[in-house]
C-alpha cells in the first residue's frame, strides 16, 4: 500500500510538471503572437489584428491560470478539506471561461464602435506574411495544448487549446478581408471584428457551461460503472450490484457507494471480510474508492422467493418510468415485502407512482406489508 501510495504520488507530480510546461510554453507563444500582431495592427488601422492580438494576451493569461490552478489542487488533503483539492483544476478552467468571456463582451464593444465610425485600413504585404506565420503558430499551439490536455487529463488544457485553435480560423479570415479589401477596396474590417467577437464570447460560455456541469456533478462514465461493477460481480457471493454512486474530487480521488443482493444466510462476520476484499479489489481494479457498501439480504435463490419476484417484476413492467427492481426480500417474520425501485428522472410523480405499485403489490401478497424504496439511476 504504501509503495502504491508513493507510485501515486510520482504520478501526480509528473502530471503537475507536464502541465506546467505545456503552460509556459503557451504563455510564451501568446506574447509573442500578441507582440507581433498588436504591431501590424496599430501600424495597418486594422481592428480585427488589433483585436486579435488583445485575445492574444488573455490567452497568455488562460496557461498561468492553469499553472496556479494545477499547483493549488495538487495539495493533499488534510483536516478542513478531507477530499483534497481536485476540484480546484475545475475552478480554474472556470476562471478562463470567465476571461474568454469577457474578452468577447469589450471585442464587441470595440468592433460596434468601429462600426459607427469606421476606419480605412492599410494593409501591407509584411503586414500579412506576419499574419500567415501567426496563423500557422497558433494552430500548432492549439493541436499541440489540446492533445497534451486530454493525455494530462486537464479540462483547463484542453480549453486552452481549444481557444488558440478557434483563433487561428479566425486570423485566417482576418487575411481573407485583408487581400478582399486590397483587391476591391471594400472594407468589412468592422463587421468581422463584430462576428471574431461572438465567436470569442460563445467559446467562453461554452467553457462555462462545461465546467458548472462538472462541479454540479455529472452522470457516471458509462465505462467507469461498468468497470465497478464487473470487479464487484467477480465475488461469487453477490447476486447484483445497484445504486452505484461516484463522486469525483479530482484525478485519482474517486469516492463512490455501492448496494450488492447477497444471500441472507451470510453472517455479520463473512460480511464485513467480504466488503473489505470488494473495496480493495475496485481500488486496485478502477481507482474508485468505494467508501460505503450497503447490503441487501436476498432469498431470491429459493425457488418460492424467484416465483415472488417475478411477480413483482410483472407488474412493474407495465410502468415505463421503472427502470429496475432490485433488493427484493419477502420477511415472513415481520410479514413484509420490501424492494427497491429505480424511477426514470423524467417521471413526473414519483410518490405517486410508488403509492399506487404498492397497493398492487399488496394485492398479489394480502398478508404482507409492502415496504418500497424509490432511487434514481445514477449510473449505467
Amino acid at each position: 500500500m504504501i509503495a502504491q501510495a508513493m507510485a501515486n504520488r510520482g504520478d501526480k507530480l509528473d502530471r503537475t510538471k507536464e502541465i506546467i510546461k505545456t503552460s509556459v510554453i503557451g504563455i510564451a507563444a501568446n506574447i509573442a503572437l500578441a507582440s507581433l500582431k498588436l504591431g501590424v495592427g496599430l501600424s495597418s488601422g486594422s481592428t480585427s489584428i488589433t483585436l486579435d492580438a488583445v485575445n492574444n494576451l488573455t490567452d497568455a493569461l488562460a496557461p498561468l491560470i492553469t499553472i496556479i490552478g494545477v499547483k493549488m489542487s495538487a495539495k493533499d488533503p488534510n483536516r478542513r478539506h478531507p477530499y483534497g483539492y481536485g476540484r480546484i483544476e475545475c475552478l480554474s478552467t472556470m476562471a478562463i471561461g470567465m476571461v474568454i468571456s469577457c474578452t468577447g463582451l469589450f471585442s464587441i464593444v470595440e468592433s460596434i464602435k468601429k462600426v459607427v465610425h469606421p476606419a480605412v485600413p492599410n494593409y501591407s504585404a509584411l503586414a500579412l506574411v506576419i499574419i500567415g506565420v501567426t496563423v500557422a503558430a497558433r494552430m500548432i499551439l492549439g493541436l499541440y495544448t489540446i492533445k497534451a490536455g486530454k493525455k494530462l487529463e486537464s479540462e483547463s488544457l484542453v480549453a486552452s487549446g481549444k481557444d488558440a485553435l478557434n483563433d487561428s480560423f479566425i486570423s485566417i479570415s482576418t487575411i481573407v478581408v485583408a487581400v478582399v479589401f486590397i483587391l476591391t477596396g471594400l472594407n468589412v474590417e468592422a463587421f468581422l471584428g463584430l462576428v471574431f467577437s461572438i465567436l470569442i464570447l460563445k467559446a467562453g460560455l461554452e467553457t462555462l457551461d462545461v465546467t458548472v456541469s462538472k462541479i454540479l456533478g455529472e452522470r457516471v462514465p458509462v465505462k467507469l460503472s461498468k468497470a465497478v461493477k464487473e470487479s464487484i460481480k467477480t465475488f461469487p457471493e453477490v447476486d447484483g450490484v445497484y445504486c452505484l454512486v461516484i463522486h469525483d474530487y479530482g484525478r485519482d480521488r474517486l469516492l463512490g457507494s455501492a448496494h450488492i443482493e447477497v444471500p441472507e444466510s451470510l453472517t455479520a462476520l463473512y460480511l464485513d471480510s467480504l466488503e473489505r476484499s470488494i473495496a480493495q479489489k475496485v481500488l486496485q481494479d478502477t481507482g474508485v474508492n468505494l467508501s460505503g457498501i450497503t447490503v441487501y439480504a436476498t432469498n431470491g435463490r429459493s425457488q418460492e422467493a424467484a416465483s415472488d419476484k417475478n411477480k413483482v417484476k410483472s407488474v412493474l413492467s407495465e410502468y415505463k418510468d421503472v427502470l429496475q427492481m432490485h433488493g427484493f426480500y419477502k420477511d415472513k417474520v415481520d410479514m413484509v415485502v420490501k424492494f427497491d425501485i429505480v424511477v426514470d428522472f423524467d417521471a413526473q410523480n414519483k410518490k405517486a407512482l410508488r403509492d399506487e405499485i404498492a397497493q398492487r403489490v399488496k394485492k398479489l401478497f394480502p398478508e404482507y406489508d409492502v415496504s418500497i424504496t424509490v432511487d434514481y439511476d445514477y449510473s449505467e
